[in-house]
Protein backbone atom coordinates (compact mmCIF):
# COMPACT_ATOMS: atom_id res chain seq x y z
CA UNK A 1 0.00 0.00 0.00
CA UNK A 2 0.92 3.86 -1.03
CA UNK A 3 1.88 5.74 2.85
CA UNK A 4 2.88 9.29 2.45
CA UNK A 5 6.34 10.47 3.73
CA UNK A 6 7.50 13.74 2.98
CA UNK A 7 5.89 17.09 1.95
CA UNK A 8 6.48 20.57 0.45
CA UNK A 9 3.06 21.57 0.71
CA UNK A 10 2.01 25.23 2.13
CA UNK A 11 0.99 25.82 6.16
CA UNK A 12 3.46 22.88 7.09
CA UNK A 13 5.08 22.56 10.41
CA UNK A 14 6.47 19.88 12.42
CA UNK A 15 4.44 18.39 15.95
CA UNK A 16 6.30 16.94 18.46
CA UNK A 17 6.90 13.99 16.79
CA UNK A 18 8.12 15.37 14.45
CA UNK A 19 5.43 14.58 11.53
CA UNK A 20 4.64 17.23 9.12
CA UNK A 21 1.39 18.95 10.13
CA UNK A 22 -0.96 21.94 8.92
CA UNK A 23 -2.19 22.71 12.11
CA UNK A 24 -3.73 20.95 15.63
CA UNK A 25 -6.67 19.24 14.67
CA UNK A 26 -9.11 18.05 17.22
CA UNK A 27 -9.66 13.82 17.30
CA UNK A 28 -12.86 12.40 16.94
CA UNK A 29 -14.69 12.49 20.62
CA UNK A 30 -15.73 8.72 20.10
CA UNK A 31 -12.10 7.60 20.14
CA UNK A 32 -11.15 9.89 22.91
CA UNK A 33 -14.24 8.77 25.16
CA UNK A 34 -12.60 5.20 25.07
CA UNK A 35 -9.34 6.03 26.70
CA UNK A 36 -7.23 6.91 24.05
CA UNK A 37 -5.70 10.20 25.45
CA UNK A 38 -3.33 10.78 22.68
CA UNK A 39 -6.41 10.98 19.81
CA UNK A 40 -7.37 14.13 21.94
CA UNK A 41 -5.56 16.34 19.66
CA UNK A 42 -2.54 15.70 17.63
CA UNK A 43 -0.54 18.73 18.59
CA UNK A 44 -1.20 19.97 21.95
CA UNK A 45 -0.54 23.73 22.03
CA UNK A 46 -1.44 25.17 18.97
CA UNK A 47 -5.44 25.81 18.92
CA UNK A 48 -7.46 24.49 16.22
CA UNK A 49 -8.78 27.96 15.69
CA UNK A 50 -5.64 28.68 13.63
CA UNK A 51 -6.50 25.72 11.23
CA UNK A 52 -10.18 24.90 11.03
CA UNK A 53 -11.66 25.06 7.41
CA UNK A 54 -10.72 22.07 5.12
CA UNK A 55 -10.38 23.07 1.36
CA UNK A 56 -8.43 25.93 2.42
CA UNK A 57 -6.24 24.08 5.12
CA UNK A 58 -6.48 20.20 5.49
CA UNK A 59 -7.28 19.52 1.48
CA UNK A 60 -4.21 21.32 0.16
CA UNK A 61 -1.99 19.91 2.89
CA UNK A 62 -2.84 16.67 1.98
CA UNK A 63 -2.90 16.55 -1.70
CA UNK A 64 0.70 17.98 -1.77
CA UNK A 65 1.82 15.39 0.22
CA UNK A 66 -0.45 12.72 -1.56
CA UNK A 67 1.05 13.88 -4.73
CA UNK A 68 5.08 13.94 -3.66
CA UNK A 69 4.17 10.25 -2.42
CA UNK A 70 2.71 9.25 -5.94
CA UNK A 71 5.32 10.93 -7.65
CA UNK A 72 8.21 8.90 -5.66
CA UNK A 73 6.75 5.69 -5.46
CA UNK A 74 7.10 4.06 -8.72
CA UNK A 75 10.90 5.15 -9.27
CA UNK A 76 11.58 3.95 -6.13
CA UNK A 77 9.96 0.71 -7.16
CA UNK A 78 11.65 0.61 -10.89
CA UNK A 79 7.95 0.83 -12.32
CA UNK A 80 8.75 3.22 -15.58
CA UNK A 81 8.60 3.32 -18.46
CA UNK A 82 11.76 2.34 -18.94
CA UNK A 83 10.93 -1.13 -17.52
CA UNK A 84 7.68 -1.40 -19.73
CA UNK A 85 5.49 -0.28 -16.58
CA UNK A 86 2.80 2.46 -17.46
CA UNK A 87 2.67 5.14 -15.26
CA UNK A 88 -0.60 6.51 -14.30
CA UNK A 89 -1.50 10.24 -14.27
CA UNK A 90 -2.46 12.00 -10.61
CA UNK A 91 -5.90 14.15 -10.30
CA UNK A 92 -6.16 14.36 -7.05
CA UNK A 93 -6.17 12.59 -3.27
CA UNK A 94 -8.97 13.38 -0.98
CA UNK A 95 -11.73 12.50 1.26
CA UNK A 96 -14.87 10.58 -0.02
CA UNK A 97 -18.07 12.19 0.02
CA UNK A 98 -18.84 15.40 -1.61
CA UNK A 99 -18.49 17.29 0.10
CA UNK A 100 -16.22 16.15 2.52
CA UNK A 101 -17.54 14.70 5.92
CA UNK A 102 -16.27 16.85 8.93
CA UNK A 103 -17.84 17.20 12.83
CA UNK A 104 -17.57 20.38 14.79
CA UNK A 105 -14.17 21.24 14.70
CA UNK A 106 -12.52 17.84 13.95
CA UNK A 107 -12.57 15.45 10.84
CA UNK A 108 -13.94 12.11 10.28
CA UNK A 109 -11.12 9.46 10.19
CA UNK A 110 -11.33 6.83 7.47
CA UNK A 111 -9.74 6.00 4.04
CA UNK A 112 -8.92 8.62 1.74
CA UNK A 113 -9.43 8.43 -2.54
CA UNK A 114 -7.02 8.63 -4.95
CA UNK A 115 -7.61 9.61 -8.28
CA UNK A 116 -5.57 8.34 -11.18
CA UNK A 117 -5.92 7.00 -14.68
CA UNK A 118 -3.42 4.19 -16.17
CA UNK A 119 -3.10 4.67 -20.10
CA UNK A 120 -5.55 1.18 -20.52
CA UNK A 121 -8.11 2.86 -18.69
CA UNK A 122 -11.34 4.46 -20.05
CA UNK A 123 -11.92 7.07 -17.41
CA UNK A 124 -10.40 8.39 -14.10
CA UNK A 125 -10.83 6.34 -11.10
CA UNK A 126 -11.65 7.45 -7.53
CA UNK A 127 -10.42 4.60 -5.31
CA UNK A 128 -9.30 3.93 -1.57
CA UNK A 129 -5.55 2.67 -1.52
CA UNK A 130 -6.57 -1.04 -1.21
CA UNK A 131 -8.38 -1.02 -4.67
CA UNK A 132 -5.46 1.51 -6.23
CA UNK A 133 -3.08 -1.54 -4.98
CA UNK A 134 -5.36 -4.17 -7.01
CA UNK A 135 -4.76 -1.25 -10.20
CA UNK A 136 -0.83 -1.38 -9.63
CA UNK A 137 -0.89 -5.28 -9.70
CA UNK A 138 -2.75 -5.15 -13.27
CA UNK A 139 -0.62 -2.80 -14.57
CA UNK A 140 2.82 -4.75 -13.18
CA UNK A 141 1.21 -8.03 -14.80
CA UNK A 142 0.94 -6.08 -18.02
CA UNK A 143 4.68 -5.57 -17.54
CA UNK A 144 5.94 -8.88 -16.88
CA UNK A 145 3.32 -9.89 -20.03
CA UNK A 146 5.46 -7.50 -21.82
CA UNK A 147 8.63 -9.19 -20.75
CA UNK A 148 7.87 -12.53 -21.09
CA UNK A 149 7.10 -12.26 -24.50
CA UNK A 150 11.08 -11.90 -25.71
CA UNK A 151 12.10 -14.45 -23.30
CA UNK A 152 8.95 -17.07 -25.32
CA UNK A 153 11.01 -15.93 -28.40
CA UNK A 154 14.32 -16.84 -26.96
CA UNK A 155 13.08 -20.31 -26.08
CA UNK A 156 12.05 -21.03 -29.57
CA UNK A 157 15.19 -19.57 -30.80
CA UNK A 158 17.41 -22.00 -28.38
CA UNK A 159 14.87 -24.53 -30.33
CA UNK A 160 15.14 -23.63 -33.95
CA UNK A 161 11.80 -22.62 -33.76
CA UNK A 162 12.22 -18.45 -33.83
CA UNK A 163 10.92 -18.06 -37.41
CA UNK A 164 7.44 -19.60 -36.54
CA UNK A 165 4.42 -17.04 -36.18
CA UNK A 166 3.42 -16.29 -32.99
CA UNK A 167 0.25 -14.68 -33.33
CA UNK A 168 -1.69 -17.53 -31.67
CA UNK A 169 0.67 -18.43 -28.95
CA UNK A 170 1.03 -14.84 -27.72
CA UNK A 171 -2.56 -14.84 -26.84
CA UNK A 172 -2.04 -17.84 -24.79
CA UNK A 173 1.13 -16.74 -23.03
CA UNK A 174 -1.15 -13.55 -22.05
CA UNK A 175 -4.50 -15.60 -21.07
CA UNK A 176 -2.11 -17.90 -19.12
CA UNK A 177 0.15 -15.24 -17.32
CA UNK A 178 -3.15 -13.31 -16.32
CA UNK A 179 -5.19 -16.60 -15.07
CA UNK A 180 -2.51 -17.18 -12.77
CA UNK A 181 -2.09 -13.66 -11.57
CA UNK A 182 -5.87 -13.82 -10.92
CA UNK A 183 -5.05 -16.82 -8.71
CA UNK A 184 -2.55 -14.81 -7.11
CA UNK A 185 -4.54 -12.08 -6.54
CA UNK A 186 -7.60 -14.19 -5.28
CA UNK A 187 -5.27 -15.38 -2.41
CA UNK A 188 -4.34 -12.27 -1.62
CA UNK A 189 -7.47 -9.83 -2.01
CA UNK A 190 -9.77 -12.94 -0.92
CA UNK A 191 -13.10 -11.18 -1.60
CA UNK A 192 -12.65 -7.86 -3.48
CA UNK A 193 -10.12 -9.30 -6.35
CA UNK A 194 -13.02 -9.77 -9.16
CA UNK A 195 -15.84 -9.55 -6.60
CA UNK A 196 -19.14 -7.50 -6.62
CA UNK A 197 -19.71 -8.00 -2.69
CA UNK A 198 -18.84 -10.73 -0.60
CA UNK A 199 -20.33 -13.63 -2.05
CA UNK A 200 -20.53 -12.63 -5.61
CA UNK A 201 -16.84 -13.35 -7.15
CA UNK A 202 -15.93 -14.31 -10.41
CA UNK A 203 -14.99 -17.64 -11.21
CA UNK A 204 -11.69 -18.20 -12.04
CA UNK A 205 -9.97 -20.33 -15.24
CA UNK A 206 -7.45 -22.38 -13.18
CA UNK A 207 -4.29 -21.32 -14.79
CA UNK A 208 -3.06 -24.99 -15.51
CA UNK A 209 -5.79 -25.03 -18.34
CA UNK A 210 -4.71 -21.93 -20.34
CA UNK A 211 -1.08 -23.01 -19.76
CA UNK A 212 -1.87 -26.20 -21.15
CA UNK A 213 -3.28 -24.38 -24.00
CA UNK A 214 0.18 -22.49 -24.54
CA UNK A 215 1.94 -26.01 -24.23
CA UNK A 216 0.02 -27.41 -26.54
CA UNK A 217 -0.05 -24.47 -29.15
CA UNK A 218 3.29 -24.44 -28.65
CA UNK A 219 4.13 -28.08 -29.35
CA UNK A 220 1.61 -27.79 -32.03
CA UNK A 221 3.34 -25.34 -33.82
CA UNK A 222 6.98 -26.73 -32.84
CA UNK A 223 6.19 -29.76 -34.07
CA UNK A 224 4.82 -28.17 -37.60
CA UNK A 225 7.80 -26.27 -38.11
CA UNK A 226 10.26 -29.59 -36.86
CA UNK A 227 8.30 -31.99 -39.08
CA UNK A 228 8.97 -29.40 -41.63
CA UNK A 229 12.57 -29.58 -41.32
CA UNK A 230 13.05 -33.01 -40.50
CA UNK A 231 11.12 -33.88 -43.05
CA UNK A 232 13.30 -31.84 -45.50
CA UNK A 233 16.36 -33.81 -43.81
CA UNK A 234 15.16 -37.20 -43.91
CA UNK A 235 14.38 -36.41 -47.58
CA UNK A 236 17.75 -35.69 -48.28
CA UNK A 237 19.05 -38.43 -45.71
CA UNK A 238 17.09 -41.06 -47.57
CA UNK A 239 18.15 -39.82 -51.11
CA UNK A 240 21.55 -40.31 -50.81
CA UNK A 241 23.37 -42.85 -53.55
CA UNK A 242 26.62 -43.60 -51.90
CA UNK A 243 25.10 -46.65 -50.21
CA UNK A 244 26.18 -50.00 -50.71
CA UNK A 245 22.00 -50.74 -50.67
CA UNK A 246 21.40 -47.28 -52.68
CA UNK A 247 18.68 -44.36 -51.26
CA UNK A 248 16.94 -45.42 -48.40
CA UNK A 249 13.23 -44.46 -50.73
CA UNK A 250 12.26 -47.71 -49.83
CA UNK A 251 11.60 -46.88 -46.23
CA UNK A 252 7.66 -46.72 -45.41
CA UNK A 253 5.85 -46.79 -42.17
CA UNK A 254 7.42 -45.55 -38.70
CA UNK A 255 10.89 -45.73 -40.50
CA UNK A 256 8.97 -42.76 -42.20
CA UNK A 257 6.92 -41.67 -39.12
CA UNK A 258 8.43 -37.65 -38.39
CA UNK A 259 6.54 -38.15 -35.85
CA UNK A 260 8.08 -41.34 -34.24
CA UNK A 261 11.46 -39.52 -35.35
CA UNK A 262 10.43 -36.26 -33.02
CA UNK A 263 9.13 -38.24 -29.76
CA UNK A 264 11.25 -41.14 -29.82
CA UNK A 265 14.21 -41.01 -32.09
CA UNK A 266 15.56 -44.41 -30.68
CA UNK A 267 12.42 -46.27 -32.04
CA UNK A 268 12.77 -44.61 -34.94
CA UNK A 269 16.53 -45.47 -35.99
CA UNK A 270 15.27 -48.69 -34.58
CA UNK A 271 12.54 -48.97 -37.52
CA UNK A 272 15.05 -47.82 -39.72
CA UNK A 273 17.68 -49.93 -38.79
CA UNK A 274 15.12 -53.44 -39.40
CA UNK A 275 14.08 -51.85 -43.03
CA UNK A 276 17.80 -51.24 -43.73
CA UNK A 277 18.74 -54.78 -42.89
CA UNK A 278 15.75 -56.12 -44.17
CA UNK A 279 16.50 -54.15 -47.76
CA UNK A 280 19.86 -55.21 -47.76
CA UNK A 281 19.21 -58.78 -47.48
CA UNK A 282 16.80 -58.87 -49.82
CA UNK A 283 19.80 -57.37 -52.35
CA UNK A 284 21.86 -59.56 -51.16
CA UNK A 285 19.47 -62.20 -51.85
CA UNK A 286 18.36 -61.18 -55.19
CA UNK A 287 22.42 -60.86 -56.33
CA UNK A 288 22.69 -64.36 -55.09
CA UNK A 289 20.12 -65.50 -57.16
CA UNK A 290 21.66 -63.50 -60.12
CA UNK A 291 25.20 -65.44 -59.27
CA UNK A 292 23.23 -68.97 -59.43
CA UNK A 293 21.73 -68.00 -62.57
CA UNK A 294 25.02 -66.34 -63.97
CA UNK A 295 26.71 -69.20 -63.21
CA UNK A 296 24.41 -71.82 -64.25
CA UNK A 297 23.54 -73.49 -60.82
CA UNK A 298 19.96 -72.15 -60.29
CA UNK A 299 18.57 -75.67 -60.83
CA UNK A 300 20.78 -77.12 -57.97
CA UNK A 301 19.18 -74.08 -55.61
CA UNK A 302 15.49 -74.00 -55.86
CA UNK A 303 13.30 -72.06 -53.58
CA UNK A 304 16.20 -71.71 -51.03
CA UNK A 305 16.59 -75.40 -50.97
CA UNK A 306 19.60 -77.53 -52.44
CA UNK A 307 17.86 -79.92 -54.99
CA UNK A 308 20.53 -82.31 -55.04
CA UNK A 309 21.59 -82.47 -51.51
CA UNK A 310 18.01 -81.27 -49.99
CA UNK A 311 20.33 -78.84 -47.80
CA UNK A 312 17.81 -76.24 -46.19
CA UNK A 313 18.49 -72.31 -45.94
CA UNK A 314 20.31 -71.42 -49.01
CA UNK A 315 19.38 -68.39 -49.46
CA UNK A 316 20.42 -64.66 -48.16
CA UNK A 317 17.85 -64.57 -45.05
CA UNK A 318 19.81 -61.95 -42.55
CA UNK A 319 22.01 -58.57 -43.04
CA UNK A 320 24.60 -60.34 -41.46
CA UNK A 321 24.41 -63.61 -43.43
CA UNK A 322 27.47 -66.41 -42.91
CA UNK A 323 28.37 -66.35 -45.99
CA UNK A 324 31.12 -68.49 -46.06
CA UNK A 325 28.60 -71.13 -44.73
CA UNK A 326 26.13 -70.28 -47.08
CA UNK A 327 29.19 -70.73 -50.16
CA UNK A 328 30.30 -73.77 -48.57
CA UNK A 329 26.24 -75.06 -48.85
CA UNK A 330 26.37 -74.12 -52.71
CA UNK A 331 29.72 -76.08 -53.20
CA UNK A 332 28.35 -79.26 -51.87
CA UNK A 333 25.33 -78.54 -54.06
CA UNK A 334 27.64 -77.82 -57.10
CA UNK A 335 29.95 -80.82 -56.44
CA UNK A 336 27.00 -82.86 -56.09
CA UNK A 337 25.37 -82.17 -59.15
CA UNK A 338 28.89 -82.51 -60.60
CA UNK A 339 29.13 -85.89 -59.39
CA UNK A 340 25.66 -86.78 -60.09
CA UNK A 341 25.63 -85.79 -63.58
CA UNK A 342 29.24 -88.02 -64.30
CA UNK A 343 27.56 -91.05 -63.06
CA UNK A 344 24.71 -90.14 -65.07
CA UNK A 345 27.16 -89.87 -68.30
CA UNK A 346 28.99 -93.37 -66.94
CA UNK A 347 26.25 -94.60 -67.20
CA UNK A 348 24.76 -93.16 -70.69
CA UNK A 349 28.39 -94.18 -71.85
CA UNK A 350 27.71 -98.09 -71.02
CA UNK A 351 24.18 -98.11 -72.64
CA UNK A 352 25.74 -96.68 -75.88
CA UNK A 353 28.17 -99.75 -76.13
CA UNK A 354 26.66 -102.29 -78.22
CA UNK A 355 26.36 -105.96 -77.05
CA UNK A 356 25.64 -107.24 -73.29
CA UNK A 357 28.96 -106.94 -72.08
CA UNK A 358 28.28 -103.79 -70.25
CA UNK A 359 25.01 -104.45 -68.90
CA UNK A 360 25.53 -105.25 -65.54
CA UNK A 361 28.51 -102.86 -64.95
CA UNK A 362 28.08 -101.05 -61.40
CA UNK A 363 30.94 -98.10 -61.44
CA UNK A 364 29.88 -94.62 -60.18
CA UNK A 365 32.13 -91.74 -58.51
CA UNK A 366 31.65 -90.15 -54.97
CA UNK A 367 33.74 -87.05 -55.27
CA UNK A 368 34.50 -84.49 -58.18
CA UNK A 369 38.38 -85.76 -58.19
CA UNK A 370 37.57 -89.26 -58.33
CA UNK A 371 40.83 -92.17 -59.28
CA UNK A 372 40.29 -92.06 -62.87
CA UNK A 373 42.58 -94.75 -63.19
CA UNK A 374 41.04 -96.76 -60.28
CA UNK A 375 37.49 -96.37 -62.18
CA UNK A 376 38.80 -97.34 -65.62
CA UNK A 377 40.20 -100.25 -63.70
CA UNK A 378 37.10 -101.64 -62.52
CA UNK A 379 35.19 -100.76 -65.45
CA UNK A 380 37.47 -103.36 -67.32
CA UNK A 381 37.50 -105.70 -64.70
CA UNK A 382 33.45 -105.74 -64.96
CA UNK A 383 33.93 -105.77 -68.71
CA UNK A 384 36.68 -108.32 -68.69
CA UNK A 385 34.65 -110.83 -66.59
CA UNK A 386 31.19 -110.15 -68.37
CA UNK A 387 33.56 -110.98 -71.96
CA UNK A 388 35.12 -114.11 -70.53
CA UNK A 389 31.13 -115.12 -69.15
CA UNK A 390 30.39 -114.72 -72.55
CA UNK A 391 33.16 -116.50 -73.70
CA UNK A 392 32.53 -119.60 -71.61
CA UNK A 393 29.00 -119.76 -72.31
CA UNK A 394 29.78 -119.50 -76.36
CA UNK A 395 32.03 -122.82 -75.61
CA UNK A 396 29.52 -124.28 -73.55
CA UNK A 397 26.66 -124.29 -76.56
CA UNK A 398 29.40 -124.96 -78.99
CA UNK A 399 29.85 -128.18 -76.82
CA UNK A 400 26.63 -128.84 -76.13
CA UNK A 401 25.74 -128.26 -80.35
CA UNK A 402 28.78 -130.59 -80.97
CA UNK A 403 28.11 -133.46 -78.13
CA UNK A 404 31.31 -132.48 -76.79
CA UNK A 405 30.16 -132.37 -73.03
CA UNK A 406 32.88 -134.73 -72.11
CA UNK A 407 35.38 -132.32 -72.85
CA UNK A 408 37.13 -130.09 -69.83
CA UNK A 409 39.82 -127.33 -69.45
CA UNK A 410 42.17 -127.23 -66.46
CA UNK A 411 40.82 -124.77 -63.48
CA UNK A 412 37.15 -125.80 -64.91
CA UNK A 413 36.60 -122.53 -67.34
CA UNK A 414 37.64 -122.73 -71.11
CA UNK A 415 38.14 -119.06 -70.75
CA UNK A 416 39.93 -117.60 -67.65
CA UNK A 417 40.98 -113.94 -69.01
CA UNK A 418 40.49 -111.45 -71.43
CA UNK A 419 43.05 -112.79 -73.81
CA UNK A 420 42.71 -116.74 -73.49
CA UNK A 421 45.07 -119.04 -75.25
CA UNK A 422 42.61 -119.97 -77.89
CA UNK A 423 45.50 -122.34 -79.62
CA UNK A 424 45.74 -123.87 -76.36
CA UNK A 425 42.19 -124.15 -75.72
CA UNK A 426 42.05 -125.43 -79.24
CA UNK A 427 44.52 -127.87 -78.25
CA UNK A 428 43.05 -129.27 -75.26
CA UNK A 429 39.83 -129.46 -76.79
CA UNK A 430 40.80 -131.23 -79.70
CA UNK A 431 42.94 -133.51 -77.49
CA UNK A 432 39.87 -134.17 -75.22
CA UNK A 433 37.64 -135.19 -78.68
CA UNK A 434 40.31 -137.05 -80.61
CA UNK A 435 40.89 -139.00 -77.23
CA UNK A 436 37.31 -139.74 -77.33
CA UNK A 437 37.21 -140.17 -80.81
CA UNK A 438 40.04 -142.71 -80.81
CA UNK A 439 38.74 -144.32 -77.78
CA UNK A 440 35.39 -144.81 -79.80
CA UNK A 441 37.48 -145.80 -82.76
CA UNK A 442 40.10 -148.39 -80.82
CA UNK A 443 37.15 -150.22 -79.33
CA UNK A 444 35.53 -150.20 -82.47
CA UNK A 445 38.84 -151.92 -83.67
CA UNK A 446 39.17 -154.34 -80.76
CA UNK A 447 35.98 -155.35 -81.59
CA UNK A 448 36.37 -155.68 -85.25
CA UNK A 449 39.58 -157.58 -84.44
CA UNK A 450 37.80 -159.93 -82.48
CA UNK A 451 34.73 -160.62 -84.99
CA UNK A 452 37.24 -160.92 -87.23
CA UNK A 453 39.39 -163.31 -85.74
CA UNK A 454 42.40 -161.14 -84.81
CA UNK A 455 41.92 -160.80 -81.30
CA UNK A 456 45.64 -162.09 -81.14
CA UNK A 457 46.85 -158.78 -81.71
CA UNK A 458 47.45 -156.70 -79.13
CA UNK A 459 48.36 -153.23 -77.81
CA UNK A 460 47.11 -152.90 -81.44
CA UNK A 461 44.65 -149.60 -81.08
CA UNK A 462 43.59 -146.18 -83.03
CA UNK A 463 45.01 -143.86 -81.02
CA UNK A 464 44.22 -140.65 -83.01
CA UNK A 465 41.77 -139.70 -85.55
CA UNK A 466 44.28 -139.73 -88.31
CA UNK A 467 44.53 -143.53 -87.88
CA UNK A 468 44.27 -145.83 -91.21
CA UNK A 469 42.09 -148.67 -90.38
CA UNK A 470 42.48 -150.29 -93.79
CA UNK A 471 46.22 -150.42 -93.11
CA UNK A 472 47.59 -153.54 -91.52
CA UNK A 473 50.70 -151.72 -90.14
CA UNK A 474 48.97 -149.15 -88.59
CA UNK A 475 48.37 -151.77 -85.13
CA UNK A 476 52.82 -151.49 -85.50
CA UNK A 477 52.89 -148.10 -86.16
CA UNK A 478 50.24 -147.06 -83.54
CA UNK A 479 52.26 -149.42 -80.79
CA UNK A 480 55.16 -147.87 -82.20
CA UNK A 481 53.74 -144.48 -81.37
CA UNK A 482 52.64 -145.25 -78.05
CA UNK A 483 56.05 -146.44 -76.88
CA UNK A 484 57.27 -143.11 -78.02
CA UNK A 485 54.89 -141.34 -76.39
CA UNK A 486 55.52 -143.44 -72.97
CA UNK A 487 58.95 -142.67 -73.84
CA UNK A 488 58.47 -139.11 -74.40
CA UNK A 489 56.18 -138.87 -71.05
CA UNK A 490 58.78 -140.63 -69.13
CA UNK A 491 61.11 -138.64 -70.38
CA UNK A 492 58.98 -135.25 -69.83
CA UNK A 493 58.72 -136.62 -66.12
CA UNK A 494 62.19 -137.48 -65.85
CA UNK A 495 62.69 -133.76 -66.80
CA UNK A 496 60.32 -132.67 -64.45
CA UNK A 497 61.91 -134.69 -61.88
CA UNK A 498 65.55 -133.47 -62.21
CA UNK A 499 64.02 -129.86 -62.50
CA UNK A 500 61.82 -130.17 -58.89
CA UNK A 501 58.57 -129.50 -60.65
CA UNK A 502 56.75 -132.61 -59.99
CA UNK A 503 55.03 -131.12 -56.89
CA UNK A 504 54.18 -128.63 -59.20
CA UNK A 505 52.95 -130.13 -62.34
CA UNK A 506 51.00 -132.83 -62.85
CA UNK A 507 50.30 -134.82 -65.31
CA UNK A 508 46.82 -133.75 -65.44
CA UNK A 509 48.25 -130.15 -66.16
CA UNK A 510 51.04 -130.81 -68.40
CA UNK A 511 51.39 -134.62 -70.44
CA UNK A 512 52.33 -136.08 -73.80
CA UNK A 513 49.73 -138.65 -74.48
CA UNK A 514 50.36 -138.87 -78.40
CA UNK A 515 53.05 -138.18 -81.13
CA UNK A 516 51.43 -134.78 -82.07
CA UNK A 517 51.99 -133.48 -78.67
CA UNK A 518 51.88 -129.36 -78.64
CA UNK A 519 54.96 -128.61 -77.40
CA UNK A 520 54.24 -124.91 -77.07
CA UNK A 521 51.02 -125.58 -75.48
CA UNK A 522 52.96 -128.60 -73.16
CA UNK A 523 55.53 -125.39 -72.59
CA UNK A 524 52.85 -122.77 -71.44
CA UNK A 525 51.18 -125.12 -69.12
CA UNK A 526 54.28 -126.25 -67.45
CA UNK A 527 55.07 -122.30 -67.03
CA UNK A 528 51.67 -121.50 -66.03
CA UNK A 529 51.75 -124.29 -63.11
CA UNK A 530 55.46 -123.22 -62.60
CA UNK A 531 54.77 -119.55 -62.38
CA UNK A 532 51.49 -120.39 -60.02
CA UNK A 533 53.71 -122.22 -57.72
CA UNK A 534 56.14 -119.83 -57.70
CA UNK A 535 53.74 -116.85 -56.66
CA UNK A 536 52.36 -119.19 -53.60
CA UNK A 537 55.93 -120.06 -52.61
CA UNK A 538 57.08 -116.08 -52.86
CA UNK A 539 53.81 -115.41 -51.05
CA UNK A 540 54.78 -118.26 -48.28
CA UNK A 541 57.44 -116.75 -47.76
CA UNK A 542 56.80 -113.36 -47.65
CA UNK A 543 54.72 -114.22 -44.89
CA UNK A 544 57.11 -116.09 -43.31
CA UNK A 545 59.44 -113.45 -43.24
CA UNK A 546 56.97 -110.71 -41.87
CA UNK A 547 56.68 -113.39 -39.30
CA UNK A 548 60.01 -113.11 -38.69
CA UNK A 549 60.30 -109.36 -38.78
CA UNK A 550 57.43 -109.22 -36.02
CA UNK A 551 55.50 -107.38 -38.73
CA UNK A 552 52.25 -109.72 -38.37
CA UNK A 553 50.45 -106.76 -38.33
CA UNK A 554 50.74 -105.85 -41.69
CA UNK A 555 47.46 -106.11 -43.53
CA UNK A 556 46.93 -105.95 -47.04
CA UNK A 557 49.55 -106.64 -48.80
CA UNK A 558 50.41 -110.14 -50.97
CA UNK A 559 52.09 -111.15 -53.88
CA UNK A 560 49.33 -112.29 -56.38
CA UNK A 561 51.52 -112.77 -59.57
CA UNK A 562 55.13 -113.61 -60.79
CA UNK A 563 55.78 -109.69 -62.32
CA UNK A 564 54.69 -108.48 -58.60
CA UNK A 565 55.96 -104.48 -58.29
CA UNK A 566 58.15 -105.81 -54.85
CA UNK A 567 58.88 -101.99 -54.64
CA UNK A 568 55.52 -101.33 -53.86
CA UNK A 569 55.14 -104.11 -51.63
CA UNK A 570 57.81 -102.70 -49.72
CA UNK A 571 56.57 -99.82 -49.40
CA UNK A 572 53.24 -100.57 -48.26
CA UNK A 573 54.75 -102.86 -45.93
CA UNK A 574 57.03 -99.97 -45.08
CA UNK A 575 54.17 -97.38 -44.05
CA UNK A 576 52.35 -99.62 -41.79
CA UNK A 577 55.46 -100.47 -40.35
CA UNK A 578 56.59 -96.95 -39.50
CA UNK A 579 52.66 -96.37 -38.79
CA UNK A 580 52.81 -99.04 -35.91
CA UNK A 581 56.43 -97.65 -34.83
CA UNK A 582 54.82 -94.23 -34.59
CA UNK A 583 51.63 -95.58 -32.28
CA UNK A 584 53.94 -97.55 -30.34
CA UNK A 585 56.09 -95.13 -29.54
CA UNK A 586 53.42 -92.19 -29.08
CA UNK A 587 52.47 -94.92 -26.66
CA UNK A 588 54.86 -95.27 -24.99
CA UNK A 589 55.84 -90.96 -24.51
CA UNK A 590 52.55 -90.81 -23.36
CA UNK A 591 52.88 -93.98 -21.13
CA UNK A 592 55.95 -92.21 -19.79
CA UNK A 593 54.71 -89.07 -19.58
CA UNK A 594 53.51 -87.77 -15.62
CA UNK A 595 49.62 -88.11 -15.34
CA UNK A 596 47.85 -84.29 -15.59
CA UNK A 597 47.43 -82.57 -12.05
CA UNK A 598 43.90 -82.26 -10.56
Amino acid sequence: ALWLVGSNAAYVHDDPAGVAHPGCIRSDPGLVSHGIASANQSCPGAPMTDVWDFERDLYPFNLERARDEFDAFWPANNLVASNDFNVPTFEDYREPGDPPRRGAGFTHHGTKYWKYKFPWQTSTQSKSTYYFNQDIALEQINMTIIKEGPRLMEYLAENDCDTISTSTVMPRLDSAMRDDFDRSMRYRFRYSWRCRGRHHCDTLTPPETTLGYLNDELERLMRIHNRTLERAHLDAYRAEASRATGPYTFLTGKADDLDLCIDDLAMFNANVTAQVRGKYARQQQARFLAFLRDEGYDDIVVNGKGNITGAQNLKVRFWNQNVPRLNALVENEVKARHVRDVNAAIVTWMNAKNGTLYDNVVATVATVNPNATALNELIEAQVASNWIANANALVDEWKDANAYGFVTFPGGAAVDSRTPDVDGLNAAAKTQVEADWTTRASANLTAWLATNGYAYVTDVAVRSVDEDIDALNAAAETQVEAEWVRNAQNEFYEWLTNKGYTEDVSNATASIVDVDVDVAALNRAVERALEAAHVADAQDEFQRWLTNQAYSFVTGVTIDEVNEDIDAVNAAVKTQVEQKWIADADAALQAWLPAPRA
